[in-house]
């Protein structure tokens, strides 16, 4: 199920990417915007539904990675730029000096969770705007702490409790927000907690919410270089202001600990078996020859090609199959080549006819390490959830440099053509 809705969901935001790089019209820009953003947006609340399945079954996973919080909170705050201006409202988020640059935990999630408490106080704010901060919760563990809030209509007291309940959406804003059945909160709870964090609210009635959440930070990592403070629709007001000040003075930290690295990297390293009479090569292709570089493997049409435009983007040569063994074909007929025997890079879909993409990943390592011993990294594009890839990851002999989650961007595809082929 979760293949099935990422697939579409992956061409429907690639084709965007690709019409927003080349159309210079501004209100046709626009309106492609607009299309991205709502793929992005349903994509996160596709994953509410299968959440909430898997809440229900108790199998709800985490796939912990390093990232760049700065980076991928922007993207949320990106998809919520026109909606906000349409309503005359403000919406800006400020990252605290001492938050550590590159973070570990489940990135994909905690947007989730972001983005329901920015739709939530979108719906309920009719003046002002929203303000997310950003920062270091406690001292010891060095937590990340995120505070968003509101200048709407308030939460009665009596109501908060009913707040994280299952389909506890409040009677007396139902004239506010008439859509929706109420489920994202009570998902952002188990979730938070799964992260190993607490939520809580408060709120006055006319003067606004405030939402505030914590989660672990699994891993060691060097502290930010500079502040960044995103600003977009209308100035902050007066009000904002003053609770941004208060919120520095809060979180002023003098020093720097960081917490110990736990688990492994998410990478997986190629094991590589030394064989007596051969030694294993790593091939240097010149971009200038007229080989092909990459090979992209993936059973549906449209977005084989959306990943093909974008490797032209990149002047990236390639070559394109459909299932699992066209691909072992077109690896062993770029071996007889004499200027470029390998690919640099292969992106492989999983759920493909014929044979699946681990198989097939498996086959290639084999081959080529019983004909020349001459390596190529394989990237497994995936639709699945976290406890099909943990369990990809926890294979012996795993023939993946990485996993990546669809629908993947026009930006991701470029750093991993800079790390592989470039």
């Amino acid at each position: 199920m979760t293949h099935d809705f990422r697939t579409p969901l992956a061409i429907i935001s690639g084709n965007s990417e690709l019409l927003l790089e080349s159309e210079d019209n501004p209100d046709k820009k626009r309106n492609i915007t607009n299309i991205y953003n709502a793929s992005t947006m349903l994509s996160l609340l596709v994953q509410d539904i299968l959440d909430f399945t898997q809440i229900k079954a108790g199998t709800l996973k985490l796939n912990n990675i390093d990232f760049n919080i700065e980076k991928e909170f922007k993207i949320i705050i990106n998809l919520f730029e026109e909606k906000f201006k349409s309503k005359g409202l403000y919406l800006n988020i400020h990252f605290n000096p001492n938050l550590p640059e590159i973070i570990k935990s489940d990135s994909n999630r905690i947007k989730q969770i972001l983005m329901n408490l920015i739709s939530n106080a979108f719906k309920f704010t009719s003046k002002g705007g929203v303000q997310v901060i950003v920062k270091l919760g406690d001292r010891k563990t060095k937590e990340i702490l995120v505070k968003v809030t509101d200048t709407g209509v308030g939460i009665a007291q009596k109501d908060i409790p009913r707040l994280f309940q299952e389909f506890g959406k409040l009677d007396d804003h139902s004239e506010l927000n008439p859509n929706g059945v109420g489920l994202g909160l009570k998902i952002c709870k188990q979730i938070i907690e799964k992260l190993g964090g607490k939520i809580s609210v408060k709120s006055k009635l006319e003067k606004g919410t405030t939402f505030t959440f914590t989660f672990a930070n699994l891993i060691e990592t060097k502290m930010r270089k500079s502040s960044l403070k995103i600003k977009i629709c209308k100035e902050e007001e007066e009000e904002c202001k003053k609770d941004y000040r208060n919120e520095e003075k809060e979180n002023v930290f003098t020093d720097h600990i960081m917490i110990p690295r736990e688990g492994e990297s998410d990478s997986i390293d190629i094991p590589k078996e030394e064989s007596p009479n051969h030694e294993i090569k790593k091939v240097k292709i010149a971009n200038e020859c007229n080989c092909s570089q990459l090979l992209i493997i993936e059973d549906e049409f449209s977005l084989r090609k959306v990943l093909g435009e974008f490797a032209q983007r990149c002047k990236i040569k390639f070559d394109e199959v459909d299932n699992g063994l066209k691909e072992l074909e077109n690896v062993k007929e770029k071996i007889k080549s004499k200027c470029c025997p390998v690919y640099r890079l292969i992106l492989m879909d999983f759920n493909m006819p014929f044979m699946n993409g681990i198989d097939s990943a498996m086959k290639i390592k084999e081959f080529l390490k019983t004909e020349i011993l001459i390596d190529t990294n394989i990237i497994l594009l995936s639709g699945m959830g976290p406890e099909e890839i943990k369990a990809i990851e926890e294979l012996s002999m795993s023939p993946f440099v990485q996993i990546e989650h669809k629908p993947l961007g026009y930006q991701k595809i470029k750093e991993i053509f800079k790390e592989y082929i470039y």
